[in-house]
């Protein structure tokens, strides 16, 4: 169990949801086989980049031309310059269907996994009882965002990354 005092000498602007549900979660991250240092260390290192220090519940996808040409060059090789780009410029949601797909930003990043698409929102859903691909705000419950990422953890098998120390592969899980 990650008790209060520790999670927030970690992370120390985490959103209190957060860190009460890493205080009453203990149970999944030992379903989850997250009991070891290192386990714990790679799984707290990583939520923690996907949701800005355990403070973020939904992807910000205001994203401007550069970012979006960095993240997704196929897609977007002229960046700023890209018309479609240029039409959505402030409209978060097109900026997310045009980098995701239809209902983009319906399924964009969520919880501290920052779990994303609407395949994954299912299958975490199916495996957790909880139906998120009809109800993705879900995924911002504290107790459900944990759930989501030892899921996502257990489901990509995170732990043989993290008992090697291969920061690298886990993140690009």
């Amino acid at each position: 169990v990650i008790d209060a005092a520790k999670l927030l000498t970690f992370a120390p602007q985490a959103w209190e949801g957060y860190v009460t549900a890493f205080t009453n979660g203990g149970p999944d991250l030992e379903a989850a086989g997250i009991n070891t240092p290192l386990r714990v260390s790679h799984f707290l290192s990583q939520i923690a980049h996907e949701s800005m220090g355990l403070q973020v519940t939904r992807e910000d996808t205001g994203w401007s031309g550069a970012t979006m040409k960095r993240l997704w060059p196929a897609r977007f090789p002229l960046g700023s310059a890209d018309p479609r780009i240029l039409a959505a410029r402030g409209d978060d949601e097109t900026l997310a269907n045009l980098a995701y797909g239809k209902d983009g930003y319906k399924y964009r990043g969520g919880g501290l996994i920052q779990l994303t698409g609407r395949a994954n929102y299912r299958e975490a859903g199916e495996a957790l009882g909880i139906d998120l691909e009809t109800y993705p705000e879900l995924i911002e419950d504290p107790a459900i965002a944990l759930k989501a990422a030892t899921w996502f953890w257990t489901r990509h098998d995170l732990n043989r990354f993290a008992d090697h120390d291969y920061l690298r592969a886990i993140g690009n899980a």
